[in-house]
């Protein structure tokens, strides 16, 4: 129980919860593992359970296509955050599917214990739904600053004529966003990822650079159509990549066409968060053709 508790300690959510509070919900929960690409829940499916995740990345996503079976990737969620608190509560349907992107490890809170902890504890119990009211607060205003970003960036796609310059024009609204140094664009050419657009910084040393397709952060991103914050990765990075960049392919028809790349200054830490990765994800799906003059 002891090692639960200190687990739980991490949390930022759970920061208003004593010891003793730390302890109770310690006693519910049960230790699970997630290998890469396994489910965590599964969209429409009955909830009934919560998951403190504590080692590793899921990702939420959400059927789009019944037809074809396509799916967007809604967010991605670091280790130290939960989910399944809201189909626990209102008990309906679980809203979106959940896997893991990497080997992941969560401690699992059922329904049954969940409900026991309600009736013998109501000041833990109002400290744990206070706890799912900040969270969800937090999760509406990224997507609300997301479909804010969004509007404009529609609204740039329908106003502005000058198509050449539209895409750079994208770009550097998505700059101004997120307080990045530099954004560019790489289009598929031949077995090569080559910069067609950049905007910010650095554009002499990084227009017209070619990425082959079988090395590099971005290319790993392209073939795997995963947008990527790049401080959460490891593994050796190309001479001109940075750890503070976001990376979101550019798919068109469920087929990658290219990438669009935000990042600081070399040696800056990562200024971003996960609603960030998200944003410029939703900039490039929407503003594909712009970005990719086609």
């Amino acid at each position: 129980m002891s090692s639960s508790v200190e687990v739980l300690r991490q949390f930022e959510i759970l920061q208003d919860l004593s010891a003793d509070e730390l302890a109770v919900i310690a006693r519910h929960l049960t230790a699970v593992r997630f290998a890469r690409g396994t489910y965590v829940l599964r969209e429409g499916e009955p909830g009934d359970s919560l998951y403190f995740l504590y080692e590793g990345t899921l990702v939420a996503e959400k059927l789009v296509d019944g037809a074809t079976g396509t799916r967007k990737d809604l967010a991605i969620i670091p280790a130290h955050a939960f989910v399944g608190e809201m189909a626990l509560v209102d008990q309906e349907p679980r809203s979106a599917g959940v896997r893991a992107e990497v080997s992941s490890q969560a401690l699992k809170l059922g329904r049954a214990d969940f409900d026991r902890i309600v009736d013998e504890h109501p000041t833990l119990a109002y400290k744990l739904f206070r706890a799912f009211y900040l969270e969800l607060s937090r999760r509406l205003r990224s997507t609300n600053e997301e479909l804010i970003m969004v509007y404009d960036i529609g609204k740039l796609l329908t106003t502005t004529t000058d198509r050449a310059n539209l895409g750079r024009a994208v770009m550097k609204k998505l700059l101004a966003r997120l307080g990045a140094s530099f954004a560019f664009v790489a289009a598929v050419e031949g077995t090569d990822l080559r910069i067609t657009a950049v905007a910010g910084e650095g554009s002499d040393k990084l227009n017209g650079l070619r990425i082959p397709l079988d090395q590099g952060l971005v290319a790993s991103a392209f073939v795997s159509k995963k947008p990527v914050l790049v401080e959460r990765l490891l593994g050796e990075l190309e001479s001109w990549e940075g750890t503070s960049m976001i990376i979101a392919p550019i798919v068109v028809s469920d087929e990658a066409m290219g990438a669009l790349v935000v990042g600081t200054a070399q040696g800056e830490a990562c200024p971003w968060k996960v609603s960030d990765l998200s944003l410029a994800a939703a900039v490039a799906n929407l503003a594909a053709g712009a970005l990719i003059g086609k």
